[in-house]
């Protein structure tokens, strides 16, 4: 059995199910060649075997599925309860002569929703002894609770209880490696789309008469109309509607066009906001008063706020913005991650031709940078034509075109002038000296913005900035102590005082802490980090590398701040560097709205449906604004695969096209996906047909009826080419 591995079973019988039992030990002599006849006196011993009735204690729950007041896309999932008691569903009976083969269960999960709720009224902690509608035993309510709860039902909700042989294939037992061993509940309705559901967990025991469901237990009161079924337990969840609406900044200017006499700004108060069903939408319009005397507004504000797609993995199917790089402009056919071509194209290009100008646009472009609105007018020598030097920036995600890394960037390298004055790496001192300069006149001015900035937010941290002053002084001028004394032994340090003489220091922890932090971008002006809006458009999702070029410039900028004494603080200053290799993605899309929750497993390779572990090191994920979320991720990252929380494992259907559909290998049904079948679900109440549906799969026993009803999560899977 590999790690994984769960194995299915029919059911887990107890030895004895719950009931009354009388054992009678009697024994007889017999001895060779003679006989005993009066044995020894007939002993008889009367026990009972009991369990949970009306009640259950919580500890035998394990989870539940969807959970306790969970909201989500659960449309396509039948609720199910799984107990830590393996033989608890078979200790009882749903019906009093049962085969040996029958493996039914005296637990059932009824599904009632928000508007079948005046048709199933909850009696809750009713009196046993008194109230109780249900007939009981005598010698048994000594063994029961004092109180019990129970469903008032109308027989109109009877047609959700399932046929025996049906409930045979509602329960099952599963084992995972290690020996856990659990009961599994199973219901057999999907839930409303855009209601809240209540999933009771009933007693079904002597409730058939043959077939079928009949509620058999015998009620106190004659009503014949009304069915009075236990229940043991209960959880509620949402179900999201199949329509998403909401009102962004495209919806506006839609509405503002079809409607020009209506006043825009009335909607403001709900911009944004994601709403989970049709109703809800029109509750949130009605509250804001909109004069509507001939009702035609409000109908067409739903109509156009109305979302393409309608669940979370159709929205990311169809991002109008798509899945890019984080640029502007596709590179041109010349423009390959090889460095040495690239830069020999820009230095051809001659600024007195205009296309060849708006190739080097489209280089620079390419790498996720954007111009800035700076022109200045130059000449190369005297007498030649005016033209015009361009300004560009680009913040520290770089799309994947760019490959131009530098390790020893931005620290400026000198070049030797001779053996006695070697090259060596000193610290900019100033954001200027990190400004590129290209042939045409153009300048970058990136690192230069990444320096400056870290200069000032390491400012504007009040607590920061002076522990890190008070080490840096300290760590500074020991330093230069050190160089005094070798350089000429006391006699050089004759003027500093003795004592208190200050120590060079590792830097304190929440100081490198901070280093840290900005070094994952936290805290970073998101202008900087996006500084044009069209880099990410509203339905998109952008692929890029951080540049720690960009990064350890920010790093030099917050390392500037406070004077000192001259010293180099070149290794202390490298060691607080961005050397990881790191990827990631922004998603500006609703479904950060709507399903905050979601989870992106990064592969550094492409995957072909292996089971395999995420294999790149999640370093941030943060919701940049109420619609973007940034993530990071250590490595490169080859392929995504974006889905809901998983939860517990559940049973279920694929749900497409308005059709519920169940995978089976090796069939192809015309309309319906390669290897799908259509579920048999009763379109007016939404229950399974479960005879229906385990015949159409071929379904062999319970247990193989269980694996098959196991739904994996659907994946949207993006792959970086």
């Amino acid at each position: 059995m590999s790690k994984n591995q769960i194995t299915f079973y029919d059911s887990h019988k107890p030895a004895l199910q719950d009931g009354d039992y009388e054992v009678t030990v009697k024994q007889n002599l017999l001895l060779k060649n003679a006989k005993i006849h009066e044995g020894l006196k007939k002993q008889t011993l009367n026990f009972t075997v009991t369990g949970p009735k009306f009640d259950l204690d919580p500890s035998l729950i394990d989870s539940v599925y969807p959970p306790v007041g969970g909201k989500g896309d659960y449309m396509a999932a039948l609720p199910s309860l799984v107990l830590n008691r393996s033989t608890l569903p078979w200790e009882r009976k749903p019906k009093k002569s049962m085969t040996k083969d029958e493996s039914a269960s005296w637990l059932f999960l009824l599904l009632v929703d928000e508007t079948e709720m005046h048709m199933g009224i909850e009696k809750n902690s009713i009196d046993i002894h008194d109230q109780f509608p249900i007939s009981i035993e005598k010698k048994e309510r000594e063994r029961l609770p004092s109180k019990a709860n129970y469903l008032e039902l109308d027989e109109s909700l009877l047609h959700l209880f399932p046929l025996l042989e049906e409930l045979n294939y509602l329960s099952y037992v599963r084992i995972k490696k290690g020996g856990e061993e659990k009961a599994v509940l199973l219901c057999n309705r999907l839930p409303q789309k855009g209601k809240n559901s209540t999933v009771y967990l009933v007693s079904l025991e002597n409730s058939y008469t043959g077939s079928n469901f009949t509620g058999n237990n015998i009620p106190n009161k004659k009503d014949e109309t009304k069915k009075y079924i236990p229940y043991l337990y209960k959880w509620q969840f949402h179900t999201f509607d199949d329509e998403l609406f909401s009102v962004t900044e495209a919806v506006s200017k839609r509405i503002a066009a079809t409607l020009p006499d209506f006043n825009i700004s009335v909607l403001s108060s709900i911009n944004d906001t994601v709403y989970t069903s049709k109703e809800n939408f029109v509750e949130a319009l009605n509250t804001l008063k909109i004069q509507d005397p001939k009702k035609k507004i409000i109908p067409v504000i739903q109509t156009l706020a109305k979302l393409p797609g309608s669940t979370f993995h159709e929205l990311l199917h169809h991002l109008p913005g798509g899945f890019k790089p984080l640029n502007l402009d596709k590179p041109v056919e010349d423009m390959s991650t090889d460095n040495t071509a690239k830069d020999q194209l820009i230095e051809d290009i001659s600024t007195k031709d205009q296309s060849s100008k708006d190739i080097l646009a489209k280089a620079i472009k390419a790498t996720g940078t954007v111009e800035l609105p700076f022109n200045k007018i130059e000449k190369k020598e005297k007498g030649d034509l005016p033209f015009y030097t361009s300004a560009y920036y680009r913040g520290p995600f770089a799309a994947s075109v760019i490959n131009r890394i530098n390790s020893h960037f931005p620290l400026i390298t000198e070049a030797p002038t001779n053996t006695d004055n070697p090259a060596r790496t000193s610290i900019p001192v100033h954001a200027s000296q990190l400004i590129l300069k290209g042939n045409s006149g153009e300048e970058d001015t990136s690192y230069a913005a990444a320096y400056e900035l870290g200069r000032l937010m390491a400012i504007n941290d009040v607590d920061f900035s002076t522990e890190f002053y008070k080490w840096k002084d300290e760590t500074a001028k020991a330093k230069r102590i050190e160089y005094l004394k070798s350089i000429g032994g006391y006699k050089n340090i004759l003027h500093l005082p003795l004592t208190d003489t200050p120590q060079a220091n590792d830097i304190p922890k929440h100081v490198k802490d901070k280093f840290d932090s900005w070094k994952q971008l936290k805290g970073i002006p998101f202008r900087y980090l996006i500084p044009d809006p069209e880099l990410l458009p509203n339905e998109s999702i952008r692929f890029f590398q951080v540049d720690h070029n960009w990064v350890n410039a920010f790093v030099c900028g917050a390392f500037s701040i406070g004077h000192t004494v001259e010293t180099d603080l070149t290794e202390e200053l490298t060691d607080l560097f961005q050397n990881t290799l790191i990827t990631g993605f922004l998603v500006n899309s609703l479904v950060v709205k709507a399903w905050p929750d979601f989870e992106v497993d990064a592969y550094d390779h492409v995957t072909h449906g292996e089971n395999l572990e995420t294999t790149l090191k999640l370093i941030r994920k943060d919701n940049l604004d109420a619609s973007i979320q940034l993530r990071l991720h250590e490595g490169v990252t080859q392929q995504l695969n974006f889905h809901l929380h998983p939860g517990k494992m559940h049973s279920g259907f694929l749900f497409e096209e308005g059709k519920f559909l169940k995978a089976k290998k090796d069939t192809n049904i015309e309309g319906l996906p390669k290897g799908h079948i259509l579920a048999v679900v009763n379109k007016d109440n939404l229950v399974v047909k479960i005879n229906d549906l385990k015949t159409n799969l071929g379904a062999t026993s319970i247990s193989d009826f269980a694996a098959k009803m196991i739904e994996g999560t659907p994946t949207v899977v993006f792959r970086i080419r």
